[in-house]
């Protein structure tokens, strides 16, 4: 509006050409964007997480437990646990969270024999 509430004061006779024109310049603008920048940006081959993820779990013994500390560790071994069912044997304990009081209640059924 900046740009669109002077020039249409000046010149009202392009009042709804003007308000197009511009709406579609910044829609060009963004497609522009869009393909010079998406190869730099695409993040679909990174698999960077989900390889710490894997190397936290599979060091771990058969039913072990895994004490994490963080979001990293915590949410990416957690994500392969309970998404992709990723080494189901391993319970993981986040000790950040451990202290909060809906935690213990929360994960009961899942660490029964440790809370």
């Amino acid at each position: 509006w900046c740009v669109y509430s002077p020039v249409k004061e000046r010149c009202s006779s392009l009042g709804t050409a003007l308000y197009y024109l511009l709406g579609v310049g910044a829609v060009v603008m963004t497609a522009y964007q869009i393909k010079n920048n998406y190869t730099i940006c695409d993040m679909s081959n990174n698999y960077i997480m989900r390889d710490y993820g894997r190397k936290l779990l599979d060091a771990m013994p058969a039913n072990g437990v895994l004490l994490v500390e963080g979001d990293m560790p915590s949410l990416t071994s957690r994500y392969l646990r309970y998404c992709e069912n990723y080494r189901p044997d391993v319970d993981i304990v986040d000790q950040e969270l451990i202290g909060f009081a809906w935690y213990k209640p929360m994960h009961k059924h899942n660490f029964r024999q440790y809370i």
